[in-house]
């Protein structure tokens, strides 16, 4: 079995040193405790970086498609045309596809 040791510093007169200080002499286990928060650090980048790889992809996917004109009437026939539905259909399994 190998022991690492890491050696941190606190400015005291840094008021989030002194902070981080308050809230590890707390800690009934601060080698846990420290532990524990530099995975959830880690975790929440991950998770930060994944939904940003979400929103560009949804960004890319809807930049593709074009958006029916708000003044251009929609009529019965076009959301029963066939084509129309399966071009929807292409677009939402390309979206899909991509994330």
């Amino acid at each position: 079995m190998s022991i690492k040791f890491f050696k941190v510093r606190f400015n005291t007169d840094n008021p989030k040193d002194r902070a981080v200080m308050d809230i590890l002499k707390k800690a009934d286990k601060q080698n846990v405790f420290i532990k524990n928060a530099v995975i959830a650090y880690e975790e929440k980048q991950q998770n930060e970086q994944l939904i940003d790889n979400i929103i560009n992809a949804v960004h890319s996917e809807l930049s593709n498609i074009q958006l029916i004109s708000p003044s251009a009437p929609i009529l019965n026939d076009e959301i029963k045309d066939e084509d129309t539905a399966a071009a929807s259909a292409d677009i939402a399994d390309a979206f899909l596809d991509s994330l």
